[in-house]
């Protein structure tokens, strides 16, 4: 079964909010070294315990997503999901933990009735059906995977055997999405609200507009206003077109009448008009 992953990348959909070389870091690239602070983070959210019998095998300044999110953003969203939309996990440790705390199948058992989503607590259903952001029509659709893990899959999970163990994220993710055929990065993308990437479009666009000359930026006008100009022309042509062809088929209707009509009849219509005209 193939997965139906969304990603939540910008540069993957064509947008570039990246800075002009030289300019030091993006908004967003800023953004994304604040979240990262190794002080905040999901572990402290969930209030677990720091300490781990199991020893990380990465040492690298690595953050991980939480694989649920990765996999179906629109199920794993801010609102019904916070802790996996917002957090990075520093190490495969405290991602499984993560997993183990928070994504149990047996513990989803109150799936919305309208998207089909699962849900810990009636309450948390409801409030998810009352917001208006709940659609039936969408593109993603939950299924058995993201429901959570099993007992077999948790099993798995807290082996520590280096033959079984799963240390790094090909495997987690091999793991828990058994029948994937595809594995996405691990990075952690933050979350960017609506009125961020309008702020910062604005900023580019102000940025651009400085760039260009004022010459320029009357040439660019000159163009699409001969663009307008030729189509305001083309527009009265056929308007005039129309006019004469409606004036002809009037004189050509008004002929035929006066062809059918007596002659007493033209006489009465002259001697109305006269008098009205009195």
């Amino acid at each position: 079964m193939g997965d139906h992953i969304f990603f939540p990348s910008f540069a993957d959909d064509g947008l570039d909010f990246s800075e002009p070389s030289g300019s030091g870091p993006s908004y967003f690239q800023e953004k994304r070294q604040h979240i990262l602070d190794p002080t905040i983070t999901a572990l402290d959210a969930e209030g677990v315990a720091s300490q781990s019998q199991e020893p990380d095998v990465q040492t690298t300044n690595q953050s991980f997503s939480c694989p649920y999110r990765k996999r179906n953003p629109w199920m794993f969203n801010v609102r019904d999901h916070h802790i996996c939309a917002t957090h990075p996990f520093p190490t495969i440790t405290l991602l499984k933990r993560h997993i183990v705390s928070k994504h149990q199948s047996r513990d989803f058992v109150f799936p919305c009735n309208n998207c089909g989503i699962p849900f810990r607590a009636d309450l948390d259903r409801q409030l998810h059906q009352e917001s208006g952001l709940c659609f039936g029509s969408r593109t993603c659709y939950p299924d058995e995977y993201d429901s959570g893990i099993t007992d077999d899959m948790h099993r798995r999970l807290r082996d520590r055997g280096a033959r079984n163990g799963v240390s790094d994220w090909s495997t987690l993710w091999m793991t828990i999405f058994p029948e994937s055929d595809h594995i996405p990065s691990s990075e952690f993308v933050p979350v960017v609200e609506a009125h961020e990437t309008w702020c910062h479009f604005f900023q580019r666009l102000r940025e651009h507009s400085r760039s260009m000359s004022a010459e320029a930026m009357m040439q660019e006008a000159r163009v699409h206003l001969q663009v307008l100009i030729n189509q305001g022309q083309n527009f009265l042509a056929a308007l005039g077109s129309t006019i004469r062809w409606i004036g002809c088929l009037i004189s050509n209707v008004t002929q035929r009448s006066r062809m059918g009509r007596p002659h007493w009849l033209d006489e009465a219509l002259l001697f109305s008009m006269s008098n009205t005209g009195d």
